[in-house]
């Protein structure tokens, strides 16, 4: 073996017998006498074999436990010869510790060969000296950092413990801060109080947490860190923030030293932080709630979604998503696309951040927004940024209201303020300025936003209104004028005339009222009230003419009374008289009779006259209703010219009728009343046309659809005529162009205006043309249906007849009657051609005889001047002989002429106006050899013997007067006196004992309705069958449904005509009534 190994297993012996095995006795064998030893200490040193062997003896003794020592060798050299230099690495390690050594031997070679060890020195390698540098730089920053460490634990409010890692903390050691600070003046008195234990001062619901937390992380390093409530000696608690290492104390045991800081305070705050936390937290979640929003909190810090809430609307954004996207969610749900792009620019991540180390923090957007189902709403969003205290993260709170409503209403206001104010302003008076709220866009650049207000109002006065308004003006918004009115009053207002920019003159009304008081603040409103002012004087002058049109009115109903107050006392004065006269005359019967007959003229007058107002009275309740009906054009219009007739022969008047051909056989409208207007119409004409005047009456289809037909009549009279100044009022009730026009031609004022109503509830019109002495032309056009069979013959376009091949005249000194025969008869397929006059027509007929021609049919008018149509007739019969056919056409009674007429050789006699169908059925009867004439049905006699009635009457005279009306025709009567006398009658009453039953409808005890529906329910056999008739003075269609509805069959209107109460009776009672 070498001498190198040698001296290396020397040193490892002498090592591993000190360290190991504890032996001093056996280590100081491998020592020199005269060793030298210097050791890690500041005074650790030995020389001499005598220093070295106390040296061990203590160092055993102090640390008996054994090391593990691993030894490497750095450097071996031989400086000498017997000499030989060892640098090693020494590691000694125990339970406790672990100790890094460098170890340095120098050994000699004695005389008896063995090697020994001459001195040896033990160093620690230098922590606070890194590797390649020549000084030790870290060791003057620890000192430093020591230094700086000091200072810190001085100025520390807490302090700094230390406890063994044994159960409860036994008590290691406590600074002389931390005793001052929990109010110890000595550790003996805090280890006394703490019965020697740390975990006795710490709060029992914090200790277990502690044990846990401090075992944990010491589980997995040398480090801890804890926060819990320590106990004063006061027995108080503080909070205090633990930062505790391991260590081994100076007896081996393993401890913990840890220092205490005491974050009370801290906590305090955060306590505090978390409740605004939460506090704000509350307030966005209730304004979520009260508002149906959409709202949130995002931690800005680490980009995330915490929470999210958005109520009834669905969402794709969920609690976990980046701030990102919730702002890109945000801004994709604008209806605008460059308005979502503001909201990217203004919500960017970065940008917020930066914005919040600014103290910028609230963000709001109001826009239109996107809902997931497409509608559209207007929201607002606010975003607010916080710090959340406990954790450092800042925090951003947002939410999003539907301000729908708000915004409309928003702009419904300006739109208000734009459509009711030119301009609004906030005047500060201390500040003599103005700020425009809102301006009119038609003063936009006339008036700028802010400025000097004095000096605006005192330019705009000067620019656009006269002295006397700028002096107004500018006096009454003045300042102190304001101050004083706005003492007085909360507002005040004044208006001004100016000019528009276009010159055109104005009214403002300009209103004045304090915004703010304390601060000096008005509002000055101005508004356009030009077109009040012009409404307001047309509404004086409309009510000054309404005015003057009530009193016309009330001097017309005054006159009207006035007059109808002569018109009805005139026929009862005649009636009173006659009756007398009458009564005075017994015996006379050519007397009586005159008297009779002159008191029937003047009831029908009277009759005639209650109608009228009856209907005006109708007519302005409402309670005129028209009826559906067919009308049969023909015997409508005969009816019509049957009375017009007559009228205008009395009087000596010219009257034609002529009719379209193309008119529909029937029409369906109501009759009477269509009758009513134009038999109204036409007897003005015929009462203002003197003698030998004219009234032409023609009927025409004005225009035609599937299901309506207007017809238009015309009534031209060339009677007096009305002046241009009446035309206007012509159909205002109780209006006559004069006063003298009622005694002159009677009448009441109310006949056109009933007319003209009927007319316009028929959809129909009247028009008037009337010169003042020439005459007058009245044209009505009323909307009537179509029947249904008409429709159909209409489609089907078939005739049953073929009069093509006969040649016929029209002779008639008309010659609209004429053209509108000749119309009619082509129309039937025959050829036809006129004449005007009877002469005419001798010497058109003489001209075809001669030529060997002749007329199958010649059609002559009777009244004809110069030559009349039966003389006519006559000089033709004496041409042509029997072969040609001759028809008399006359509108008036023909019985008188026609014995006269057959002598003169007529054929037939037919009325005017001529009809399709009168013609068809004249030529065929023509043609089938029938030359009779027609005949007019001779008026019914009635006969009612053996029949019973019984009437229900409570006026004495009625009941008399149609007791003898009805005894004449063979009636048996019993009466009545009232409702419930005529039921109990009948209900004793053997079936078809009565009948027919009339019933007044006004009675005392029970009234005629009553009395029908209570017949009605009775049990006798006939009680639902036997015809019951209202006979009354309710003479209203709606009294005549009502008279329906309680069961009777029909309804006469007192005064009776006893001609329609027998027809009706006998209808009824003979099966044909309904």
């Amino acid at each position: 073996m070498n001498e190198q190994n040698t001296v290396k297993e020397m040193v490892q012996e002498f090592c591993h017998t000190w360290f190991e095995q504890r032996d001093a006795e056996g280590t100081l064998g491998f020592l020199s006498d005269e060793v030298e030893f210097i050791g890690t200490g500041e005074n650790e040193s030995a020389s001499g074999i005598t220093e070295m062997t106390e040296y061990l003896r203590q160092d055993i003794e102090e640390n008996p436990e054994p090391f593990v020592c691993n030894l490497t060798t750095i450097h071996e050299y031989a400086p000498a010869e017997r000499v030989r230099c060892i640098s090693t690495k020494l590691t000694l390690k125990n339970a406790h510790y672990t100790w890094r050594l460098r170890g340095f031997f120098t050994c000699i070679q004695e005389a008896d060969g063995n090697w020994k060890i001459r001195s040896f020195y033990a160093a620690e390698p230098g922590l606070s000296q890194r590797e390649g540098e020549h000084y030790p730089r870290a060791l003057v920053m620890e000192t430093i950092v020591r230094q700086r460490q000091e200072l810190l634990n001085d100025s520390l409010p807490g302090g700094m413990m230390g406890g063994y890692m044994e159960d409860g903390f036994p008590l290691y050691y406590i600074n002389r801060h931390m005793m001052d600070y929990l109010g110890y003046e000595n550790q003996e008195e805090f280890d006394a109080d703490i019965g020697g234990r740390i975990s006795n001062c710490i709060h029992p619901d914090d200790q277990k947490m502690v044990d846990e937390e401090v075992a944990t992380q010491l589980a997995v390093g040398d480090e801890y860190v804890v926060e819990y409530r320590m106990k004063k000696k006061d027995g108080s608690y503080i909070w205090v923030h633990d930062l505790g290492r391991r260590i081994t104390a100076e007896d081996g045991r393993p401890a913990v030293s840890f220092v205490c800081i005491d974050i009370t305070v801290q906590k305090q705050l955060q306590e505090q932080v978390k409740k605004l936390y939460e506090e704000e937290l509350t307030y966005f979640a209730k304004l979520s709630s009260a508002n149906g929003c959409i709202q949130g909190t995002i931690n800005l810090t680490q980009n995330r979604l915490e929470t999210f809430l958005a109520g009834e609307e669905r969402s794709s954004l969920k609690a976990g998503a980046s701030y990102s996207e919730a702002v890109e969610n945000l801004a994709d749900s604008a209806v605008d696309a460059e308005y979502g792009e503001y909201i990217r620019r203004t919500l960017d991540r970065e940008r917020v951040l930066l914005d919040y180390e600014n103290g910028i923090v609230d963000y709001q957007f109001d826009f239109l927004r996107k809902r997931n189902d497409g509608t559209i709403f207007w929201a607002s969003t606010k975003f607010h940024s916080c710090l959340n205290r406990v954790t450092g993260d800042i925090i951003v709170f947002f939410y999003t209201a539907d301000i729908t409503k708000q915004k409309l209403q928003e702009r419904l206001l300006s739109r208000i303020a734009d459509l009711d104010y030119d301009i609004i302003m906030d005047v500060d008076m201390q500040k003599d300025t103005y700020r425009l709220v809102s301006c009119h866009k038609a003063l936009e650049g006339v008036i700028s936003a802010n400025g000097k207000f004095q000096k605006g109002i005192r330019a705009i006065s000067a620019q656009y209104m006269d002295e006397h308004g700028q002096k107004t003006y500018t006096k009454k918004l003045d300042y102190a004028y304001m101050k004083h009115q706005l003492l007085q009053q909360d507002a005040y207002s004044f208006v001004v005339e100016m000019k528009d920019v276009y010159g055109n003159k104005e009214v403002k009304r300009v209103q004045v009222s304090y915004i703010s008081e304390v601060l000096g603040h008005v509002c000055v409103a101005c508004t356009d009230v030009t077109d009040v002012v012009q409404q307001e004087q047309r509404q004086k002058e409309e009510l000054a003419a309404a005015l003057i049109a009530a009193e016309q009115a009330n001097a017309a109903k005054t006159d009207f009374l006035s007059r109808m107050s002569h018109e009805i006392r005139t026929p009862m004065n005649a009636i009173i008289g006659m009756s007398t006269i009458a009564a005075q005359s017994i015996g006379d019967d050519e007397q009586v009779a005159d008297c009779i007959s002159k008191i029937g003229i003047s009831s029908r007058f009277l009759l005639s006259l209650i109608n009228d107002i009856l209907d005006m009275s109708r007519i302005e309740s409402g309670k005129m209703l028209l009826k559906n009906e067919k009308i049969p054009t023909e015997e409508f219009l005969n009816g019509i010219n049957s009375i017009c007739y007559g009228q205008a022969a009395a009087k000596g008047v010219d009257y034609e009728c002529i009719t379209d051909p193309i008119l529909d056989d029937y029409y369906i409208g109501d009759a009477m009343k269509l009758q009513q207007v134009l038999i109204n119409i036409l007897s003005n004409a015929i009462k203002f046309t003197g003698e030998s005047g004219k009234v032409t009456f023609s009927a025409s289809l004005h225009k035609r659809t599937k299901n309506d037909a207007v017809l238009r009549f015309i009534v031209n009279d060339t009677g007096v005529g009305m002046s241009g100044e009446f035309l206007p009022h012509l159909f205002e009730p109780f209006s006559q162009e004069s006063t003298g026009t009622t005694t002159q031609f009677g009448g009441t004022g109310l006949g056109l205006a009933i007319s003209k109503s009927i007319v316009d509830m028929m959809d129909g019109q009247i028009t008037v043309r009337s010169i003042k002495g020439i005459g007058t032309e009245f044209t009505i056009d009323v909307k009537l249906g179509i029947t249904e069979e008409e429709k159909l013959r209409h489609h089907q376009k078939t005739q049953s007849y073929n009069f093509s091949h006969l040649k016929t005249l029209v002779v008639d000194d008309d010659v609209a009657v004429c053209e509108s025969a000749i119309v009619t008869l082509h129309e039937m397929g025959i050829r036809a051609e006129w004449v005007d006059s009877g002469r005419k027509a001798v010497d058109r007929v003489k001209e075809f005889w001669d030529a060997g021609r002749y007329y199958d049919l010649i059609l002559i008018d009777w009244k004809m001047p110069d030559m009349d149509g039966i003389e006519t007739a006559r000089r033709i019969r004496s041409i042509v002989g029997p072969d040609v056919t001759i028809i008399i056409m006359t509108a008036y009674d023909w019985i008188s002429i026609e014995h006269e007429a057959k002598l003169a050789g007529v054929n037939l006699l037919m009325s005017k106006p001529m009809f399709k169908s009168s013609l068809v059925s004249a030529f065929t009867k023509v043609l089938g050899g029938r030359e009779e004439p027609e005949h007019q049905e001779e008026p019914a006699d009635f006969n009612f013997s053996g029949r019973r009635l019984l009437l229900a009457e409570d006026n004495a005279i009625n009941t008399e007067v149609a007791v003898m009306l009805l005894e004449n025709k063979g009636f048996q009567v019993d009466t009545a006196e009232n409702g419930l006398r005529a039921m109990e009658l009948f209900s004793k009453s053997q079936e078809g004992y009565y009948s027919a039953i009339l019933m007044d409808i006004r009675m005392p005890l029970m009234d005629g309705l009553a009395a029908a529906v209570n017949i009605r329910h009775l049990s006798n056999a006939d009680a639902k069958t036997i015809p019951i008739i209202a006979m009354t003075a309710n003479a209203f269609d709606d009294d005549i449904e009502k008279s329906k509805a309680a069961g009777m069959n029909a309804h006469l209107a007192k005064p009776i005509d006893p001609e329609r109460l027998y027809q009706t009776l006998y209808d009824f009672i003979y099966g044909e009534g309904v």
